[in-house]
């Protein structure tokens, strides 16, 4: 019988085949071993970076992604809620509408994410109480709407000053309105670091037209002005001091109306 030739003829070789094969396979799996180990180190420092420069970012206030706007439609008209952010991821705006209409509170903020102001609609007019905030987070001003929309009682403004102590401190400004119309007494006063001192005082009376009772008085409390403003633009002096109270006006000139309500409002 004839011997297969395909045999091999050396008994070691299956041994060191064997030996071969192991040794192969060892060097192979470390390899691939040190490449996937490379590899998963790889996509696990990029995803720490990743994640490490997301949270810097965010820590910082840079980079902060967030929607600009966002809104409710209904019918193709904004109902609900309407919200705006700033670059910063601050809110800026949050509106109430109704049937497309401003209707119900409006908070507005600063870029520091502080309360700026806090005003109420009724069908896009403006109503209740409106307040307003320094970014201090001191009071600014407070005025007053009738279900119109039109002035309607009590308004003020301040200066930046802290109140907590005294509310009477910083007065900048106080009037009231009747139904969209001044009514009583306008009074203004110097800032808190000139002390504070009354520095205009008006009185109205509406009959039939428009008359003040006109006072002013300088930062020492000493009276300039004092006067009777009628509605046909004619100035009656209360005392000889005030027939020369500007160098830009006369007893009837036509701008006097105009200098103060424009001036001093």
């Amino acid at each position: 019988m004839e011997q297969d030739c395909t045999l091999d003829d050396n008994p070691n070789n299956s041994s060191n085949n064997n030996s071969n094969n192991k040794s192969n396979n060892k060097s192979n799996n470390k390899s691939n071993n040190k490449s996937n180990n490379k590899s998963n180190n790889k996509s696990n420092n990029n995803s720490n970076n990743k994640s490490n420069n997301n949270s810097n970012n965010n820590s910082s206030g840079n980079k902060v992604k967030c929607p600009k706007e966002e809104c409710m439609f209904t019918e193709g008209r904004i109902d609900g809620y309407y919200k705006k952010w700033y670059n910063n991821g601050n809110l800026h705006k949050l509106v109430c509408f109704k049937d497309g209409n401003k209707h119900g509170r409006y908070l507005g903020y600063y870029k520091s994410g502080k309360l700026q102001h806090e005003r109420y609609y009724n069908n896009d007019e403006p109503t209740k109480t409106w307040s307003e905030w320094w970014e201090s987070g001191n009071l600014r001003t407070e005025n007053n709407f009738d279900d119109h929309g039109r002035k309607h009682g009590y308004h003020c403004e301040y200066y930046d000053v802290d109140r907590s102590q005294d509310s009477g401190v910083g007065l900048k400004h106080e009037y009231c309105f009747e139904y969209g119309k001044e009514t009583g007494v306008f009074k203004s006063w110097y800032p808190p670091s000139q002390d504070g001192t009354c520095r205009h005082e008006y009185e109205y009376n509406f009959i039939g037209y428009n008359q003040y009772l006109y006072r002013e008085w300088d930062s020492n409390g000493d009276i300039k002005y004092n006067f009777n403003y009628n509605g046909d633009d004619t100035i009656i002096p209360l005392s000889l001091r005030d027939l020369s109270f500007g160098p830009h006006f006369s007893e009837t000139d036509d701008n006097v109306k105009y200098c103060f309500h424009e001036h001093y409002f």
